[in-house]
Parts: structure tokens; sequence; C-alpha cells
């Protein structure tokens, strides 16, 4: 029976093909040439068939799961939202894939389904990162941070957002009067708390509308301190019922003005379980039409300075020369990656997975590339495997050749793994084409067109 099939893993496959296909379509969408008519219609032809796939698993998992109803909700959900926009980025793909010829039609669906897939990736990491953080095994980062350069950054971010929905911020503390300004503690979670606050209170605001926010320092200790952080708008309000289920994973109001987007609902939940990893707390005071108020306390450990770190050295130089094995089994992705590191003037060598990558490097002489480019997931042979195996097969370069790690699984355990196998760096998916290149040229040592050396 359905029932009896196993929940997590058609969830897990149900999102990596989803995060696969995403991969795909960025690629069409971000290629800097355009692939010729009938290139473009294989290609898109290939990743609706895939889109179907995913809708009928997604549609199966939806099944599965009205046996169980204390565990319906929130599959039939995801489900929902995931099937709406996978809908129509198929319907945009089809389109193009039905008028090769209009160049303006297709530009201008690539750019609406580029929109859908980032909306549809944005809900497939918080949905990845909420089940991650429920792992309580997984321990949060803690590191030495400087609070003020960090309310920068979400005060940055967060004017950015305001500014397009016409929204003012007003901060009524500055970063300058903090008396313990640095902490210990897990930083980028600090930052993703502040910023899912912010966020909806940015999007479920009025136009022309105010965000009020303030910190207060509270010492607990000799060497502890406590940040009270308050966050008021005036924006639309919630009602009592629905802030007792705001915490709740997909949980979302039924009603919001017209013009305002739904989002995905795991914002709060996030937010919740990170409060709850790092001890701390939220409190949220709303009525509608007024507006809402949350009230954030953490504690930290109070640091003595932060660690000064080597000003990073500013690549120089192009790609040009230099010899690069890519191992990726994705078709598609290697061939664009392939292409964009020939653009460079790279030289590329490809392999499909790990077991190829490993025997196209032992076969070569010693210090024939200068760099590898290896994917974690892949048949055969996986990218962490492949890297010990490089590691540890006798050849002169084979503890010195920079291995970089590139893939879709971006949280810290995943890259703690691939550094553990003997990777150099970690770069996620999808791929930044400048942190790329910036990234392979930190570690060139071949000569430049100039007879130089870079690195």
């Amino acid at each position: 029976m359905k029932s009896d099939m196993p929940k997590d893993n058609t969830m897990q496959t149900c999102i990596a093909a989803t995060e696969e296909v995403i991969a795909r379509i960025n690629r069409l969408v971000d290629r800097t040439t355009p692939l010729e008519p009938e290139q473009l219609t294989e290609e898109l032809t290939a990743a609706v068939d895939r889109l179907r796939e995913t809708l009928r698993g997604m549609e199966e998992l939806e099944d599965m799961q009205q046996a169980d109803r204390a565990l319906a909700d929130f599959p039939a959900r995801l489900a929902h939202d995931m099937r709406t926009l996978l809908n129509g980025i198929v319907g945009l793909l089809e389109i193009c894939g039905q008028h090769p010829d209009d160049r303006q039609l297709i530009d201008a669906s690539r750019a609406k389904a580029r929109v859908a897939a980032s909306h549809l990736m944005s809900l497939v990491n918080d949905t990845l990162e909420l089940s991650k953080l429920e792992k309580r095994d997984v321990p949060l980062p803690q590191e030495v941070f400087h609070l003020p350069t960090l309310l920068k950054e979400v005060e940055t971010l967060a004017h950015m957002r305001a500014e397009e929905a016409g929204v003012e911020i007003i901060c009524r503390t500055s970063c300058l009067q903090l008396k313990y300004p640095c902490l210990l503690g897990s930083p980028l979670y600090v930052k993703q708390v502040l910023l899912n606050i912010l966020t909806n209170a940015i999007k479920y605001n009025r136009p022309h509308g105010t965000v009020f926010c303030a910190l207060e320092e509270k010492p607990t200790s000799d060497s502890k301190v406590a940040l009270h952080i308050t966050i008021c708008d005036t924006g639309v309000g919630m009602e009592q019922d629905f802030l007792q289920e705001i915490f709740k994973p997909y949980v979302r109001a039924d009603a919001v003005p017209q013009g305002i987007g739904m989002g995905a609902g795991l914002g709060m939940a996030i937010v919740k379980t990170l409060l709850e990893r790092m001890h701390g707390a939220i409190r949220i005071e709303s009525k509608v039409d007024v507006g809402t108020t949350v009230y954030v306390t953490l504690p930290f450990a109070i640091a003595e300075q932060v660690p000064v770190k080597d000003a990073p050295k500013k690549p120089k130089g192009s790609l040009r020369g230099m010899h690069i094995l890519l191992a990726e089994n994705d078709e598609l992705n290697r061939e664009i990656a392939a292409f964009i590191l020939k653009d460079t003037g790279a030289i590329v060598t490809e392999a499909a997975n790990g077991r190829e990558a490993l025997a196209l490097f032992t076969a070569k002489p010693p210090h024939y590339f200068d760099v590898v480019l290896m994917d974690i997931p892949m048949p055969e042979m996986d990218g962490c495997a492949a890297a010990r195996a490089i590691r540890h097969c006798g050849k002169p370069d084979a503890e010195t050749i920079p291995i970089l790690a590139m893939t879709a699984n971006a949280f810290d355990d995943d890259r703690q793994k691939s550094l553990s196998a003997g990777m150099n760096d970690y770069l996620s998916k999808p791929l930044d084409i400048p942190k790329l290149t910036e990234a392979i040229q930190k570690f060139r040592t071949t000569p430049t067109d100039n007879g130089g050396l870079v690195g």
C-alpha cells in the first residue's frame, strides 16, 4: 500500500529531483551564448519531461500522506506550492519549445521561468534547512564575531528590501554604542533570524509604512550578555488565533491584503528552531490593522576580540592556460561549466563521475592539472571518495593538487565532510561565475601570458 512507503525518502527524492531541474533551468537561463533553436527546444523538452516526473512524485507523496492525517498538512501544502511553481515553469518552457524562432518571446519566458525557479529554490532550501536544524545531533557552529559589523550587514540588506517596498526603517540604537561588540556564537544564524523577522515586517507592511528596530544589551554575568531586540511595524497585523500557530511549519495567514505575495510559511518556523538551538526566546504581539511587535532575546558569551584574518589576496590574471579537471555527473551542468571555463581560456578535461576523475588524474603526468573541480553526489564513486583516492594515489602532486568541491549540498556539515575528504575549498550550487573563477585563481601556479606566476 502507498501508506506503507517510506515518506521521508519519497520527500527527499522529490526535493532532490526538483533541485536538479532548477539547476538545469538556471543554466539555460543564464547562458551567455544563446543556444540554437533546435538545441534549445531539445534541452527544454528534457527539462519539461523531468519536471513532469517530479510533479507525479509530489502528487504521489500527497496521496501517501492522506493516510496519516497527523502528518498530512505539511507535505500536502508543500507539494501544492511546488506543483504550482513547477506547472508555471513547465508552461513557460513549452511556450519556448513551440516558438523556437521567436527570440523576444523566448527571452521573456526565460526571465519569468528564472523568477519562478528562484522562488522554488528558496522553498526547497527552507524545507531542507528546517529539516537539518531539527536534527539536534548536528551542533551549530560557534565563532567569535563582531556584532556591529553583523548588524550593519543586516541593516543594509533590510534597507534594500524596504526601499523596494516603499517602507521606511528606523534603527534607534547606534552600533557604535555597543558595550560588548565581540561575542561568541553563530553569526550566520543570528543574521538569518533578524532578516527573516525584518523581511516579514517589510512584506506585511503598508505603502509608506515604518519598521522600528531597537537593541539593548543586558549583562547576565561577568562573561555573558543577553541581547534584547525589538522589531515593530505598522503593518496589517495578525489575528490572535493565527499567532498561536505562527511557529508551526507551513502555517500562513488565510487572508492577506491584495498584492502581498504568499511566502512558503517556513520563515518563522526556522526562526523559532534557530532561537531554541541558540537558547534564545521570541515573543510576538500583534493587532489587525495596527501592526506587529516582535521581541527576541539571544544569550552570548562575551569575547575579547575578533581574530584578525589575513586579507585575501586579490586574484590576478585569467584562467588562460590552466589545466582543469572537471568532475560533474549531470551532462548539462558539465557542458555549461566546461563552456564557461573554456571561455576564460582554461583547458578543461571532463569526467562524468569520481571514478573517471581518478583515472584521468592518475593517467596524466605529474603537475599536468592545476585544479580539480569535484561534484559531490556522483555515481560509481562520489566526490569525497574520489578526493580521498586522489590524495592517496601516490603521484608526486597528489597531496598538493587543489580540489574544489562544487555541489548543491550547502550545509555546514556538508562543507566539513568535503574538507575532511581532502578538498581545499567548497562552492555551492548554483555556481556564482565570478566566485568560481576567483576561487580557481587563488590556487593558480601556472605561468600567465606575460611569463609571470599568479597565486
